[in-house]
């Protein structure tokens, strides 16, 4: 491999072309690999290790509740339309109210007393 000294500009500066620049990129990148997996010790494996299994126990909570949260959706939608059909047909089979006189009594909850206040 012979080496060629970079040339410079008028500035004094290096000039250096796209092969060299890539060429260190990649001895650096290799570098700071080499450098970061000989400085991993038994204790960040462990740690790493506590952490992998924290993760995998978030994710199994994760799924729990999105499947209980997906059973409370069903459930309400069904209540809904239980009520809806419970209310479709007590309309419909209960006189109006212009046919009855209304009934108030104390548990009207629209009608504010001084007890409520």
């Amino acid at each position: 491999m012979t080496t060629k000294n970079p040339s410079k500009d008028s500035n004094d500066r290096y000039v250096i072309d796209g092969s060299a620049v890539n060429a260190i990129r990649k001895y650096y990148a290799n570098s700071n690999t080499k450098a970061k997996q000989e400085k991993t010790s038994p204790i960040d494996d462990k740690v790493l290790d506590i952490m992998r299994r924290q993760l995998d126990e978030k994710d199994r909570q994760i799924e729990k509740l999105t499947q209980l949260l997906d059973q409370q959706q069903q459930l309400n939608l069904s209540t809904n339309r239980q009520n809806e059909k419970l209310l479709d047909t007590s309309t419909n089979n209960t006189p109006s109210q212009d046919d009855s006189p209304s009934q108030n009594d104390d548990t009207d909850v629209l009608k504010p007393t001084e007890s409520n206040f």
